[in-house]
């Protein structure tokens, strides 16, 4: 609805000018959405590409690094002379311990041949009498490491791969992996390849990770084993590593030959930064289209308008002759016939508008005149002090005091024409016109009033409560009822606002009469001064935050509160001037 409202307020060149953007920038808006979408989407492909590719020639290095490590133990496991003597009882048998020493010794050297300390390899045993080689140990050992139940029912060419931590002065981690040996040995005989962990990084490191990407390795039970960040990347969370968050990461794994995984991690927030880029490139681009279009849009509606505006500058210029002069041009376009057509218009109009004024004038002059003889103060003293003589003639006290009450009331409410009148005198002449009703209608009402001091003396609207207690002497109570009929006003200030509160112990109403009421849907028909009146009043002289609410519930009364602003006499008087709601 605002945007319609908006629409229908703006001028004929605007509509032109806003309709050529529109139209002209939606089909470059979705090309250059298309464009960016071709752009993010190819510009990730191949930052994809380009890690999945360094991530495949990485994983395949390291399986060569296992597979030569896998072929140098098979050689040593099918040496027939190991697996035929590996059980060999050598206690006193000094020449065959000599013989398989030196055989070992060959067997292993000529894999390692730089020092058997740096070999890889070693084999572990529980035949004790062959613990005397460097490359044979205790197969007890390596309980830790392994379960030896796997290790004992483990088939010939099977291999069970570990990752191990060793402390031997230097805290060492190193992927191991252990293989049996001939499985017809009376021993348990076992194969150990030993690979420390620093022979597959220096392979990880060499991946070209992309800026802020993190490269790791993780065994073949998901638990993280080693990771590298790039030179440039910010501090990461561990935790999402190791939970491999694909909110804040992608991944890109393969997985080597003995079950671990090598994977990739790169920050979707780098990636978007890219693509943040390339948008902005793009958005700038779109903006200098934007503004050409501005340009050319503005020219055209100034061209295709051009004759309305300097008809319309005629026009404001509210001249006459000036009119006449400028429909005697030779044009015969749409615009001249628009003109002639308006001037015919204005000319009628101006003509039915004086006719309406006059007729305004004198019906205003005649209303006023009837309203001053209606209520003529002194006539209508003067006829109630006539009739409370006769009453009192024929000793009528009931009358005489009834008249007493009127001639209190209107003098209140006549206030010689002013509009405000102090608080105490509002609260004063309701008393009088509750008073009034318990005359008219033979039935007694109960008036509670309770008003700081602080307020009597401010002045407010006249008539400001007096609608509502109409109201409830009107609606809220049952005539026939004998239950005590209470109306209450409590009267306060509070941060700098006047507040009342018109309390009655009616019939009460439900929430769809009070809708109604505070709808304008609702008039009393009883006095001047309806509900709908009083709210249009408040509104009007008071204000922001002035307002007046009502509270109701079946069985128990109605509560309405007023609420206005505390103003003195002078503003008040001020805002009532040239306003016609009395």
């Amino acid at each position: 609805m605002k945007i319609k409202n908006f629409l229908n307020q703006l001028t004929l060149k605007s509509k032109i000018r806003i309709n050529l953007i529109i139209f002209t920038m939606i089909p470059i808006i979705i090309i250059t959405i298309y464009i960016n979408w071709i752009i993010k989407k190819n510009h990730m492909e191949e930052q994809f590409n380009i890690i999945n590719e360094n991530l495949q020639k990485c994983t395949s290095l390291i399986d060569m690094e296992f597979k030569t490590y896998i072929e140098k133990g098979t050689y040593i496991l099918s040496n027939t002379y190991l697996n035929n003597n590996i059980d060999n009882n050598f206690q006193d048998r000094i020449e065959e311990a000599i013989l398989f020493n030196n055989h070992l010794k060959m067997l292993f050297e000529g894999i390692n041949p730089e020092s058997y300390l740096s070999n890889p390899f070693s084999i572990y045993t529980d035949n004790e009498t062959a613990l005397f080689n460097p490359y044979i140990n205790d197969i007890q050992t390596i309980k830790d490491n392994v379960e030896l139940g796997k290790l004992k029912y483990m088939k010939l060419n099977n291999v069970i791969w570990t990752i191990e931590e060793e402390k031997n002065g230097v805290e060492e981690v190193s992927i191991n992996y252990y293989r049996r040996l001939n499985m017809n040995n009376k021993t348990e005989d076992i194969l150990r390849c030993h690979i420390p962990l620093e022979k597959i990084q220096y392979l990880l490191d060499e991946i070209g990770m992309p800026n802020n990407g993190v490269i790791t390795y993780f065994d073949d039970k998901g638990e993280l084993i080693y990771y590298k960040e790039s030179p440039v990347s910010n501090p990461i969370d561990i935790d999402n590593i190791k939970n491999r968050n694909e909110k804040k990461y992608y991944t890109f794994d393969k997985k080597l030959q003995n079950g671990h995984m090598i994977t990739v991690f790169v920050p979707t927030t780098f990636v978007k930064k890219n693509d943040i880029n390339v948008f902005l490139i793009i958005l700038s681009i779109l903006l200098l289209f934007f503004l050409l279009i501005i340009y050319v849009s503005n020219f055209t509606s100034r061209k295709i308008t051009s004759g309305l505006d300097q008809f319309i500058r005629v026009i404001q210029d509210n001249k006459e002759e000036l009119l006449v002069e400028e429909m005697q041009d030779n044009k015969e376009d749409e615009i001249s016939f628009i003109k002639i057509r308006f001037i015919e218009a204005i000319e009628e109009i101006n003509s039915l508008y004086k006719k309406t004024m006059d007729y305004n004038n004198q019906l205003s002059k005649t209303e006023m005149e009837l309203l001053q003889a209606r209520i003529n103060p002194h006539l209508l003293y003067n006829s109630l002090s006539v009739i409370k003589w006769s009453a009192l003639e024929k000793e009528d006290h009931k009358s005489v005091k009834m008249i007493d009450t009127m001639t209190s009331y209107y003098r209140l409410a006549l206030n010689k024409g002013n509009n405000i009148m102090y608080v105490r005198d509002e609260i004063k002449m309701i008393d009088q016109y509750v008073r009034i009703n318990e005359f008219s209608r033979s039935s007694k009402f109960t008036l509670d009033t309770n008003i700081d001091n602080d307020i009597l003396e401010l002045f407010v609207i006249k008539h400001l409560l007096q609608p509502i207690v109409e109201n409830a002497i009107l609606h809220a109570f049952d005539m026939h009822s004998s239950k005590e009929k209470i109306i209450t006003i409590n009267g306060y200030e509070k941060d700098g606002f006047i507040i009342f509160d018109v309390i009655d112990n009616g019939e009460g109403m439900d929430e769809n009469k009070i809708d109604e009421i505070l709808s304008f849907n609702y008039v009393s028909n009883y006095g001047g001064y309806g509900i709908k009146n009083l709210i249009k009043r408040i509104d009007l002289y008071y204000g922001e935050g002035s307002r007046l609410d009502i509270k109701s519930e079946i069985g128990k009364g109605t509560e309405v509160k007023v609420r206005i602003k505390n103003i003195n006499k002078e503003e008040l008087r001020e805002k009532m001037k040239g306003k016609d709601i009395k």
